[in-house]
This record gives C-alpha cells, structure tokens and sequence, in this order.
C-alpha cells in the first residue's frame, strides 16, 4: 500500500507546511510525517469495516419481517446487504477484530450517516442487478463485497466526503487503499481460515520507507535556501515569490533526489514529480518544473555533482 508516490505526496504535503510555517520545528514535522505514514494501516481498517457496520445496521432497521417492509424485493435487500460470507470471513481476521473492538471511528453511532449510504446503494442500478439474480453463491457474494467497496471508494459522494473528514490525506491515499482492499476480498475463498487472509502489509520494507521519507524531508528542509539559490540561477529576473508554491517545492525535493539518493535513477525522479505537478499544482506546471530540472540536471552532471550507483542511473 505504501508506495514511493505516496510517501513523495506525503513529504510534499508535510515540506509545504513545513515552509510555510514559521513555529513548526524540524522534529514536529518528521514526527507527523512518521504518523501519517504509518496511519494508513488505519485507515485501511476503518474502510474494510465499514460494509460490516452498515449490514448491522440495516439487520436491525430494514429486516422484512417487518409487515411494512414485507415484500419479495425488500427481502432480496436485505439479503443481500446482511448475509455475505467473504465478509463474515474477512472480519475473523485479527486485525479486523482488533480495529472493532478499539474504532478509530464507531460507524454503527452514526446512524445518519449509514441511512444515507444505505438510501444510495439501494437506488443505484447496478445495485439493482444484483437483486434481479441469484446472489446465493460464494462467488457471487465476493463479487458483490467487491462493488461495495468500489461504489463507496470510488463513487460515493458521501463516503468520499466523510472520509475526508476523518482523514486529511483521503484522496492521496484511496487509491492505494482500494487496491489492497481489493486484492484483499479477491484472496478469499469458502473454505479460508482467518489466518490465511491475504491483508496487505503496509510496506515490503516500513525502516527503510520510514528512513527514505525522513531523509527526503529533513534534507529538503535543511537545505531549501540552497535549492532556491540554485532554482533561481535557472528562472533569471524571476524571485522565488513569483513561482508557484507547490512548483517550488516539487523542485526543492527533485533537487534533492538528484544530489543525496544514489540509487535512484534521475528519470525516475523527474518523471515522479512531474507527474505530481499535474496533481498539485497548475496547468503549466508540467513543463515548467521539466524545463528548469533539465537545465539544473545538465549544470549538475557536468560539475559531477550527481553521483548514482548502478548502470544506467544517470540517463
């Protein structure tokens, strides 16, 4: 879940407020960047959750033994929206168990909120599809857990909304999370034990991501009136007040890359923040940001300034 994009997004976020702020001292800001990487795992926790409260809620508020909502249709519903085994499986999992047991958010208290959703699942067509055939197999069940998961992550309004609130980076992060979420409920099957659920780990190496994120911002921070001065030797007549902000500071971290991680390639470097300027920053970002980091890139490497390990890491 937790790539090399997400953690530059997160340094980006955390360097911006960083410089932006004059009272915020250096460990403050590596401490919350720590926090905010690590949290993600959270996050995941509080989405996985959540179809599990909604069914709970809907068992208790919607149940077609009710002679007012005692219909064929409402009875499919409620089928559908209360009796699912992949989720009865993914919620055995430790993690799962632990993060109900300790919320960082109680869905099931936020009743409102869980009618919404439930009003705009119910009205939605694809919703609709699934009540007209069979949803009685495991198979058709996943598939159903599946479109849950993506209507809220990807379609819902409220969900998204929401989730902003309880979380400042969700639109960074979704994406990633959704993924994981999704090769999650792929990997069930009927016979699955809670220890075999595939949860995906929050990084194939949390130290050395951890320490990556560190140095990336500590040395973007320590050195950002030294990357300025060299920005400024490539944007003539121009003061650093008449560049973008976000421009700025993209540039400041590609520097960065450029002269203190040996092992990362300078394409992939210029290609990342590039890519990130067009999420965060104007139109016009793009190409600017790739016009001066080519002049600073070719000064650089004829100064033998940037040194990188391996072949090919230089072009």
């Amino acid at each position: 879940m937790l790539t090399r994009r997400l953690i530059r997004i997160k340094v980006f976020q955390e360097l911006y407020a960083h410089l932006q702020s004059k009272n915020t001292s250096t460990q403050s800001s590596l401490n919350y960047l720590k926090k905010s990487l690590t949290g993600i795992r959270d996050t995941f926790n509080l989405v996985v959750t959540f179809p599990i409260e909604l069914f709970h809620y809907v068992k208790i508020h919607f149940n077609p033994s009710d002679r007012y909502l005692n219909n064929e249709s409402n009875g499919k519903q409620f089928e559908l929206l209360t009796a699912n085994r992949p989720l009865e499986i993914l919620k055995q999992h430790e993690d799962i168990r632990d993060s109900m047991a300790k919320p960082r958010y109680n869905w099931f208290l936020d009743s409102d909120f869980l009618a919404i959703i439930y009003k705009k699942i119910v009205a939605s067509e694809k919703f609709a599809r699934f009540v007209s055939t069979d949803s009685t197999g495991f198979k058709e069940q996943q598939e159903f857990l599946l479109w849950l998961y993506e209507f809220l992550m990807r379609e819902s309004e409220d969900f998204d909304l929401k989730m902003e609130d309880l979380e400042l980076h969700w639109g960074d992060e979704k994406y990633a999370l959704f993924q994981g979420i999704k090769k999650t409920v792929e990997s069930l099957h009927e016979d699955a034990k809670p220890e075999e659920i595939e949860i995906p780990v929050l990084s194939r190496d949390i130290e050395d991501d951890l320490e990556f994120a560190r140095t990336l911002l500590n040395t973007c921070i320590s050195k950002a009136t030294e990357y300025e001065d060299l920005i400024a030797s490539k944007t003539p007549g121009w003061e650093s007040e008449r560049i973008a902000r976000p421009d700025l500071i993209l540039m400041i971290m590609a520097i960065c890359e450029f002269l203190e991680f040996p092992q990362i390639p300078v394409k992939v470097t210029i290609n990342e923040y590039l890519e990130l300027a067009k999420l965060y920053s104007t139109p016009q970002s793009s190409k600017f940001i790739n016009g001066i980091l080519d002049r600073l890139l070719k000064d650089m490497t004829e100064a033998k300034l940037i040194v990188k390990k391996g072949r090919g890491l230089t072009g």
